[in-house]
């Protein structure tokens, strides 16, 4: 029998790598080219004796796991069986807690780790170690660099248009869509020529786009979180629809959902709009609140209004915002979305 080619490692897989051999010396690794049928980026050979070896499964991301990848990443491995290992430059421990109770194993490029072997042999578990500042920030790195991410991926079209029309759909300058697309060229995202664009790493910039919404996009976005006087939301949603009539906004998060898919929609109320009336808060009579069931989100741009359906945000922005939900529910539903809606998009 032949010998499986070795894996050409880069920098992200060797950290890991470097990592797992951190826990003894007598652990030998081999990672591989997984020529398999599931979405695996290698294989990753482990023994700790001469005649016991085991396989794991490796999926990378290229960005800091959040919530929402690694929601992701555990129904994919559900689905597909088998034993998977998730590489990323950075796990945080509360993710990384996460995956080990839905029994993934996972390394970092920064020391942090959790492996666990079928015999029962080895048991390892490292958190707690996390990267340098300028290890984790990047130019372009902020809201719009990460719009401009989402406008791309919700419509690849806009890569053939002209920049100014490209910032108009994801809501930033002119200046800085043109900044954040040679950056995307240099790195090998993307490609605009005269010839003809395309996405050539879809689902690293997916994986880049889910991992700033919560942490970076989001709270830029954000009007606040409030409380109303109407605790039926099938009501708050009416009277929203009334006050609002005339002006640019829809809904998201389970409320589009629901609408979308009729599976589940949550008691939270998403309302994206382009620009926040002066008078609605006082008309709808809420309050701020942390536990308010009402969040409002001033989102730019105008690919993110081109939902499935009249009053809808785009099902790319529903599934963001469901799939980061710490709501197991809410991850069905966003499955739903995804299969259902998002063909190129995630």
């Amino acid at each position: 029998m032949a010998t499986p080619p070795v894996f050409r490692e880069d920098a992200l897989f060797e950290a890991c790598l470097t990592t797992l051999r951190s826990l003894a010396s007598s652990i030998d690794i081999r990672l591989e080219t997984y020529r398999g049928e599931f979405a695996a980026d290698a294989e990753l050979q482990l023994s700790l004796r001469r005649n016991q070896r085991e396989s794991f499964l490796v999926r990378a991301t290229r960005t800091n796991l959040s919530y929402a990848l690694a929601a992701g990443f555990i129904e994919q491995a559900r689905s597909f069986g088998g034993s998977w290992m998730l590489f990323a430059p950075y796990i945080a421990g509360k993710i990384g807690l996460h995956l080990a109770t839905n029994r993934i194993n996972y390394a970092d490029a920064v020391g942090n780790c959790h492996i666990q072997l079928h015999t029962g042999e080895l048991l390892a578990h490292v958190e707690g170690k996390k990267p340098r500042r300028d290890e984790t920030e990047q130019s372009g790195s902020r809201a719009p660099g990460y719009q401009l991410l989402f406008a791309i991926l919700a419509k690849p079209a806009l890569l053939d248009q002209p920049v100014r029309q490209l910032a108009a759909a994801a809501g930033i300058g002119k200046t800085a869509a043109a900044d954040q697309l040679k950056r995307l060229q240099k790195r090998g995202l993307i490609q605009r020529t005269p010839s003809g664009s395309a996405i050539l790493r879809r689902r690293e910039i997916l994986d880049r786009w889910l991992s700033a919404y919560v942490d970076i996009v989001r709270p830029s976005w954000s009007c606040g979180q409030y409380r109303t006087q109407i605790n039926d939301p099938d009501v708050l949603e009416r009277e929203i629809e009334r006050l609002l009539a005339g002006r640019v906004w829809s809904f998201g998060g389970g409320a589009a959902a629901w609408r979308m898919t009729r599976l589940y929609r949550g008691p939270d109320t998403v309302l994206h709009i382009e620009a926040l009336p002066t008078d609605l808060l006082r008309q709808l009579r809420a309050l701020p609140s942390s536990d308010g069931s009402l969040t409002i989100l001033r989102t730019p741009g105008t690919v993110a209004y081109e939902g499935d359906g009249l009053r809808l945000v785009h099902p790319l922005l529903v599934y963001t915002e469901m799939s980061g939900s710490a709501d197991p529910r809410m991850h069905e539903a966003a499955n739903e979305i995804r299969d259902r809606f998002l063909h190129q998009s995630a």
